[in-house]
């Protein structure tokens, strides 16, 4: 990918990144977030490194995932688990109202 190709790209590209190993820094895109439960014990504890760099958006969030959604029952890490999946879902529907994104589903 050549330069304008990468600058063309950060000034359209928005980026959710679902507790992250490693926070997804701002200049990747044109809104980046990095979003972690606080109860995610697997992921959670390397982006408190980066919690209060300026070059990131690290968000800490409650965790809704049920037990069972959860690993080993105890850290909130599950991707298709309440949290993550509330938090994507939030998202995508403000950029929706937002932007106006196609939306397929017949409501």
């Amino acid at each position: 990918m050549t330069e304008d190709q990468r600058d063309l790209l950060k000034k359209q590209l928005y980026v959710l990144g679902v507790g992250p190993a490693k926070p997804i820094p701002l200049e990747y895109g044109l809104e980046v977030r990095n979003v972690y439960s606080k109860q995610d014990f697997v992921t959670g504890w390397f982006a408190l490194k980066y919690k209060d760099d300026p070059r990131y958006d690290i968000k800490f969030v409650p965790c809704r995932s049920k037990f069972s959604e959860r690993t080993a029952y105890f850290a909130d890490h599950a991707f298709l688990g309440g949290t993550y999946q509330g938090v994507q879902l939030k998202y995508i529907e403000r950029l929706r109202q937002k932007w106006g994104f196609y939306d397929g589903s017949t409501r």
